[in-house]
């Protein structure tokens, strides 16, 4: 899979929303029923920006968000890194069904984040990411 990343010239460009704080009035503003990719994040000042903790795709972004702010509904790994510290998000529209799991391995497979336990089996697709790092650099 990471020589499917490697082999593709260019990123789709995705128009991602954040850092914004995992809290339910930033969460309702997003639309309801728009498909898409999010990540969750911590603010991590001596890492020069936000540690990416989990990346997930949602045929509905505002549902899955607000679902991660449940006591019950969010992955257990999830939930204790959001008790650490205030969690952040970012969110980007993915519209094309079929392109969801193919953004979300690519992600997955680009960042390896921590509460992501399994594999992604689509076939990755490379993205830009949003703003992540307080210095500005190419990633």
């Amino acid at each position: 899979m990471r020589t499917e990343l490697l082999q593709q010239t260019s990123a789709l460009i995705l128009d991602w929303v954040g850092p914004l704080i995992l809290c339910h009035s930033e969460v309702r503003r997003v639309p309801p029923a728009i498909p898409g990719v999010y990540m969750l994040h911590a603010f991590a000042p001596s890492r020069g920006g936000y540690a990416v903790f989990y990346i997930g795709k949602a045929s509905d972004l505002r549902r899955r968000l607000l679902q991660h702010l449940g006591a019950r509904t969010a992955k257990p790994s999830v939930r204790a890194a959001r008790e650490l510290d205030p969690a952040r998000w970012s969110a980007a529209p993915v519209l094309d069904c079929e392109l969801l799991a193919r953004v979300e391995a690519g992600l997955i497979l680009a960042l390896r984040p921590v509460c992501n336990a399994q594999v992604p089996s689509a076939a990755p697709v490379l993205v830009n990411l949003p703003p992540l790092s307080f210095r500005t650099a190419v990633i």
